[in-house]
């Protein structure tokens, strides 16, 4: 059993380069695209389009945003970049996962009291001043906590991409399962995932030392 495993190991591991591609690139978008919706939905004009799209990114499944995405859009626009699976699989995760932090952000900057935006205007602070020194900093602590458990399930979604064909770490097991008829290498894919989210975990852990200590 240890040869085997010795030997499927590299091969699933090779996937993990996609699996951490998507992971990294939608929170590199998608966070703060999720404050730009925020701050946009304080314009009036902006409040409905905002919400209809968190309504649409939110209230329907991931896996068929993808195959919107790198299946039926490139249908629709024939030719259309998002057919590279790739692209496709990307822009649906950073819209669909930019629409949730769009909740949590706005739920952190409700949390705040009104009281602050009326001390800062006592003291001559402008709307940049009051958002970065007082507001902001206040905001990524109240969501910290649910931002943390959204990254989490940001790891385990990246499964998701092998319905569009993408080689990630579950899409290689699946095709040494069916190969040699063996589950050892869900067994990888399983500790794999499990190390990914401790890392993720501490990560949010040093983050939050780091903004107790500012405090």
């Amino acid at each position: 059993m240890m040869n085997y495993l010795l030997e499927i190991t590299p091969y699933i591991l090779e996937g993990f380069k996609m699996t951490f591609g998507v992971f990294f690139i939608t929170l590199l978008f998608s966070l703060p695209l999720g404050l730009l919706l925020v701050i946009l939905s304080k314009f009036k004009i902006m409040k409905p389009i905002i919400s209809a799209f968190t309504w649409l990114m939110r209230g329907t499944p991931l896996i068929l945003q993808l195959y919107f995405f790198v299946f039926a859009l490139p249908i629709i626009i024939p030719g259309f970049v998002t057919r590279n699976a790739f692209i496709g699989a990307n822009i649906a995760f950073i819209l669909n996962y930019s629409a949730y932090f769009t909740e949590i952000f706005k739920g952190g900057l409700l949390s705040i009291d009104n009281g602050q935006w009326e001390a800062a205007k006592a003291l001559d602070l402008n709307s940049f001043q009051t958002s970065y020194h007082i507001i902001f900093p206040q905001m990524i602590r109240n969501v910290l906590y649910p931002l943390a458990n959204e990254v989490i399930t940001l790891v385990k979604d990246t499964s998701l991409i092998t319905v569009v064909g993408l080689g990630e770490i579950f899409r290689n097991a699946k095709e040494l399962l069916l190969r040699d008829l063996r589950s050892e290498s869900l067994l990888i894919v399983a500790i794999i995932y499990l190390l990914f989210t401790f890392v993720v975990i501490q990560l949010f852990k040093q983050f939050e030392k780091k903004l107790r200590l500012t405090e």
